[in-house]
């Protein structure tokens, strides 16, 4: 297919860019001086899988089993004092570091052989490119790309919670598994929900012999290199639906669009529209902040009586909220108070509102509505405390 050619021309680091990128990498690892340890790159780098113009470096610091027992993420800091690390805290604390246009994230681990000598979840990360790189030809590396490209393009992509898509490695399994992109497409129109994909056939009855809490997901894709997990366990039904329209769009009229995030242009945009800013900070976490002042946007507009009728949010180089807004009110509004048959709390109503009526075995009021549109509520709460720390107004 022309289009995929014409993808990977785009997405493919040259040899060129390659090379330079391993340099910097290789340079400053060569810089790290950590006693115990050796360093190892990871993610989509170790793999050969990753996309052009993307300068994020997972390192992970394996720990020799001499340090089971002591605090690693703790001698890791130590070791990177001169670098003024960031820290953030996890199932074990790790680090970023920004060097010459590079985020390197540092994550430190036990060294481990097989899954189930981890003392913790992040120690058998390593073993994922490990896995990846057995499995794969050069030709399914690129397959990999192209489907990261329309995963990322179509906001399939991540498995952090404010997206609960697809993460990296469960697209590289999956690509792996079906021998190629447009193979995986082709079957994921055919998936029913609970799907399961077991690579690595580690077990005759999945629902049966995996906890069922990690088993919540639409999707359920047993980790090739570990058999009590989910790689998908972030997945929403959502976006596994989502998925499924888009696939079959794509087999019907293959197109570029397809692989191109769509810009916003806030002018064309109906309905409410909210321009923040985002704080600093790691991406997953600062998505979650935002998610969250979208929902108390959401939140506020409902309680004040607006029906919102469909909404999304938008986040590159700023954030963009956007509401469609059913925006005919009424000017009063009514509040529900107790049944008649209580009469002390019918007559403590009475005092408080003014205009009351019964309905239903109930005591009503009318009251005058504080907002008339969705503008005058947005301007409201924009200054709620709720608020603070998780956009920049």
């Amino acid at each position: 297919m022309e289009i995929l050619n014409e993808v990977l021309e785009r997405v493919k680091p040259s040899a060129a860019e390659a090379k330079a990128v391993k340099n910097k990498i290789a340079k400053f690892v060569k810089s790290l001086k950590i006693k115990d340890a050796t360093i190892e790159l990871g993610g989509s780098g170790a793999k050969g899988t990753w996309l052009k113009d993307v300068f994020d470096v997972d390192l992970f610091v394996r720990f020799n089993k001499k340090c089971v027992g002591k605090d690693i993420s703790s001698i890791l800091e130590q070791s990177l004092k001169e670098f003024k690390p960031e820290k953030f805290h996890g199932s074990r604390d790790y680090f970023q570091v920004k060097k010459d246009g590079f985020v390197y994230e540092l994550v430190p681990v036990i060294k481990i052989n097989k899954a189930d000598e981890a003392l913790n979840i992040t120690d058998v990360s390593p073993l994922h490119a490990k896995w990846v790189n057995k499995k794969s030809s050069s030709q399914i590396k690129d397959q990999i790309r192209i489907a990261k490209q329309f995963f990322k393009a179509n906001e399939l992509y991540g498995a952090e919670s404010y997206i609960k898509g697809f993460s990296g490695y469960v697209l590289e399994i999956l690509v792996i598994y079906y021998d190629g992109f447009v193979n995986l497409l082709k079957a994921c129109v055919k998936w029913k929900e609970k799907e399961i994909i077991d690579l690595s056939k580690f077990h005759k009855d999945v629902m049966f012999e995996v906890n069922s809490s990690k088993l919540d997901s639409p999707l359920i894709v047993i980790d090739p290199v570990q058999a009590g997990r989910n790689a998908s366990a972030a997945l929403s039904l959502e976006k596994f639906r989502l998925l499924k329209k888009l696939a079959q769009k794509f087999l019907d009229k293959p197109a570029i669009k397809y692989f191109e995030k769509e810009k916003v242009d806030v002018d064309k945009l109906g309905g409410l529209v909210i321009e923040l800013k985002a704080v600093n900070g790691k991406e997953d976490i600062v998505g979650c902040k935002i998610e969250k002042a979208f929902n108390f946007f959401a939140r506020s507009l409902t309680h004040e009586g607006f029906t919102i009728k469909k909404s999304k949010w938008y986040w590159d180089d700023t954030i963009v909220f956007n509401y469609d807004v059913e925006e005919k009110l009424s000017p009063e509004r009514e509040i529900i108070g107790p049944p008649l048959k209580i009469k002390a709390a019918v007559k403590d109503f009475k005092k408080k509102y003014k205009k009351t009526f019964e309905k239903k075995g109930k005591i009503y009021a009318k009251i005058k509505r504080k907002y008339l549109t969705s503008e005058s509520v947005v301007e409201a709460v924009r200054t709620d405390k709720y608020l603070k720390g998780k956009v920049k107004l």
